[in-house]
């Protein structure tokens, strides 16, 4: 046997490395995506609560996530969540004269799921 290491071999086991790590930024991209969707469906007065919960849960995925190649999206997402948070939890809008927050939010959360779709369709 032969203890030479082919160039063939190493360029196989790169392109796998990066299948992999493309393939894992895909999945973390479908996660957050299925959850801003949830939480955009329950951002009624009704169902707010699980809303925040859902948001939550994404704040802290993106927050435990270490992909260094997504950084500046992921923080970009944090930001449009936590802001469509603060909206949400805005005390004037638990007023019933308060008619702005829910589409605002609405509207952030809406951008950050485009955000997750595109960057989707850049890892295929």
């Amino acid at each position: 046997m032969s203890s030479r290491i082919s160039i063939k071999s190493i360029l196989s086991r790169m392109s796998e490395k990066e299948a992999r790590q493309k393939k894992s930024v895909f999945i973390h991209y479908i996660k957050i995506y299925t959850s801003l969707v949830i939480a955009a469906e329950c951002l009624n007065k009704a169902q707010h609560r699980r809303s925040i919960s859902h948001l939550k849960m994404i704040l802290n995925f993106i927050q435990t996530a270490r992909i260094s190649s997504e950084e500046a999206q992921l923080r970009r997402l944090d930001e449009l969540i936590s802001l469509a948070l603060k909206d949400i939890r805005c005390p004037s809008c638990k007023s019933a004269n308060c008619s702005s927050c829910e589409p605002r939010s609405r509207t952030r959360l809406l951008l950050a799921q485009n955000v997750c779709v595109l960057r989707m369709f850049g890892t295929v």
